[in-house]
């Protein structure tokens, strides 16, 4: 273990409880500036002046939906702190879990194009949101050229994200996921990175139970490939030749 540490590059991995699944996966460098910008879209400050006298602030106890498919649209929202997770109900009954939503991200952006809300999104923790009413925003994106580009570089990430969570679960076995998603991690030229996510939060991610998720880490740190501490993942990237 220690020789194959000194002689190929590390990726460290912090571990914290919250943050935004969407960052961390890294966008490819011709497009690093344009999603820098969309990070900084909703942030309060950054907002054109009148969108920010127009939202509205609601709170979300545990378990309970914002709203609920099939609902009149209000507006998009961003999370501000707290746990959403979309959910679909087919015609039959059957709930289908999407995505979750962490602090930071917008949610609900296809509200601009229908009547009515597509998705359950129900509150895995106490959460407080904000509202941006959708006539605004669509008036926002049709008269300032920056903000609908932001903001269509903001879908791009989240439908990059979804691609990389399809390719994730469509690997069968959980050893291919973690690789897979520590990969997709680690961009090129760097070898360190913060990972401000629980490994709970992370295992749904992968379509794996935390339990699956742990012993997985514990076979790849058998093999050699993971070194964990309290609040650190070392991953030694299996195709890299030592340098």
């Amino acid at each position: 273990m220690a020789d194959r540490a000194e002689s190929e590059p590390s990726t460290r991995i912090d571990v914290t409880e919250n943050g935004s699944a969407v960052s961390q996966l890294q966008p490819a460098a011709a497009s690093r500036q344009l999603l820098a910008k969309a990070s900084s879209l909703f942030e309060l400050e950054q907002l054109p002046d009148r969108l920010k006298k127009s939202i509205s602030y609601h709170t979300v106890e545990r378990g309970q939906p914002l709203f609920c498919q099939g609902d009149r649209v209000k507006g998009l929202f961003l999370l501000r702190s707290g746990l959403m997770r979309f959910v679909h109900y087919t015609e039959q009954g059957q709930l289908i879990n999407h995505y979750m939503i962490y602090p930071g991200e917008i949610f609900a952006e296809i509200v601009l194009f229908v009547d009515c809300y597509a998705c359950t999104a129900i509150a895995d923790r106490p959460s407080e949101v904000i509202m941006f009413p959708k006539a605004l925003v669509l008036e926002e994106l049709r008269s300032n050229p920056d903000f609908a580009e932001a903001f269509m570089a903001k879908m791009a990430e989240r439908l990059h994200m979804t691609k990389i969570l399809l390719e994730l679960r469509g690997l069968r076995s959980a050893r291919d996921r973690v690789i897979h998603y520590l990969e997709v991690l680690a961009e090129p030229g760097s070898n360190t990175l913060t990972l401000t996510r629980s490994l709970k939060s992370i295992a749904a991610d992968l379509g794996l139970s935390p339990e699956a998720l742990s012993r997985t880490l514990a076979q790849l740190r058998q093999e050699g490939i993971v070194n964990r501490t309290k609040r650190q993942l070392i991953y030694y990237r299996v195709n890299q030749p030592p340098h």
